[in-house]
């Protein structure tokens, strides 16, 4: 008799053990990443939980009646800040922090007028101007008769030195004159209109010490002594250096 209650108590412990082990495990309440709670109905007798309530907003506590707390959801998950797109001043700043192309393009001298350039001992190269090499000066562009002409870079104002107005001297402003004089081997651009923009080119001869005078409405008037006037030989404008436009 005992040996079987030993049996049949054994038997029972082996029938316990094995429905112990095959019984699922306690389920956990269960939260989806980023969603909030369901929403529920509001309570007609509490009308401020209706302006508390919001789509992703924390959970709110449970209900006193029954004394147990709402399971509290993770909310939505954080989103990083994405960088504001580049707007139009951001792209200007931009470009103009960007190096600057050095121009590619190639000075060519020609037979006459060729290209004068600056240059150091640390090896600095860089396109100083054109010089008339036949004449021997720096040019300046201007138009004499409709065409673009290299002309001396050193001017002077066209007076006459005879009552008739038919000798013209060339009077030079500023100080240094005698230097420029010199740098252009003798050469000067006068201006016979200053408003019309009327030049011609004249080789500068010896200083005048006399009177000289000027047309005015078509009158040759007299004026004083001036400093810096020089008796002028007329350079044919058709033997100046002529250059054209070229538009790549």
């Amino acid at each position: 008799m005992n040996k079987g209650i030993e049996y049949f108590g054994a038997g029972l412990v082996v029938y316990v053990v094995i429905a112990a082990c095959g019984a699922d495990p306690p389920q956990q309440p269960s939260f989806t990443q980023g969603a909030a709670p369901a929403p529920t109905a509001p309570d007609e007798t509490d009308a401020d939980s209706l302006s508390d309530s919001s789509p992703g907003s924390a959970p709110q506590p449970g209900s006193e009646a029954s004394g147990e707390p709402s399971p509290v959801s993770p909310g939505p998950s954080p989103t990083l800040a994405q960088p504001a797109p580049m707007g139009p001043i951001s792209m200007m700043v931009d470009q103009m922090m960007m190096p600057v192309p050095v121009a590619a393009a190639q000075h060519e001298s020609g037979s006459r007028l060729v290209v004068t350039w600056w240059s150091s001992p640390d090896g600095l190269r860089f396109p100083r101007g054109v010089r008339d090499s036949e004449l021997g000066f720096d040019c300046s562009m201007v138009r004499i008769d409709g065409t673009i002409r290299c002309v001396p870079q050193l001017f002077g104002i066209v007076h006459y030195g005879d009552p008739e107005c038919r000798l013209p001297v060339v009077q030079l402003s500023g100080t240094g004159s005698n230097t420029l004089l010199t740098e252009n081997n003798g050469y000067a651009t006068g201006i016979l209109d200053a408003v019309g923009g009327e030049y011609a080119v004249y080789e500068l001869r010896d200083p005048v010490t006399v009177s000289v005078f000027t047309l005015s409405s078509g009158e040759c008037i007299e004026l004083s002594e001036l400093s810096n006037t020089f008796a002028t030989r007329a350079v044919d404008a058709a033997s100046l250096a002529s250059l054209e436009i070229v538009l790549d």
